[in-house]
């Protein structure tokens, strides 16, 4: 199964797919063979990996997003189970959504074969006016979160549970941005926060039983 996003486009597909190959090329992915298809792969071994579809058509272009193997155990982007993956892939289509909408000129630059776009050059430079990135500062907020998070558990088990899954989100809602190594910081301490919390409960278990 697969989340999808049609875009309604009010221009040709040679430009849809000239500003789709701007954004792939910026963000890093990596195209992967799927049969007769070619998929977008985005994300990394430690984080994990997502992958989009895109498929242009007359007056829209079809974005789907899924995680897993393609072709054999393709999941959507909705549920709990992989929300941290999930978060990063669906961040990435608003993105690319976003990209495709909006009439910006370093699209127009990337179509000129005499120009390089400087953000062509980095590993991640957001786009301009980008949607996500409007999510920056959320990064900050993980981080905080992250370092009470380490401490809530020793408070009670509910607070650090919500802690974490609060500074978790805030983090993965960050990763697209100018602030990607402070997202990064506060998801690691909430992953720390995680394994207190469920070291707690099981200690508080054990000496119930003695």
């Amino acid at each position: 199964m697969r989340s999808t996003i049609e875009v309604p486009i009010g221009y040709s597909e040679d430009e849809a797919n000239s500003r789709m190959k701007y954004f792939f090329g910026t963000h890093g992915y990596v195209p992967v063979q799927n049969g007769a298809e070619i998929l977008m792969r985005g994300g990394d071994k430690i984080m994990g990996v997502w992958y989009i579809a895109p498929n242009v058509m007359p007056g829209k272009v079809v974005l789907q997003g899924f995680i897993g193997r393609p072709g054999k155990s393709e999941k959507n982007l909705d549920g709990f189970v992989g929300a941290l993956i999930k978060t990063q892939a669906r961040n990435a289509m608003v993105e690319l959504q976003q990209t495709l909408i909006d009439n910006q000129q370093y699209v127009s630059s990337y179509q000129n074969p005499g120009v390089e776009p400087q953000a062509a050059q980095a590993s991640y430079i957001p786009a301009p006016g980008a949607l996500a990135e409007k999510n920056a500062n959320r990064a900050i907020g993980s981080i905080v979160v992250g370092g009470l998070g380490c401490l809530l558990p020793f408070i009670g088990f509910y607070m650090g549970v919500i802690g974490v899954l609060i500074g978790i989100w805030l983090g993965t809602t960050a990763l697209k941005t100018s602030k990607r190594t402070l997202a990064i910081v506060g998801i690691v301490l909430n992953s720390v926060g995680a394994v207190l919390t469920v070291f707690m409960m099981l200690l508080t278990f054990v000496f119930e039983r003695i």
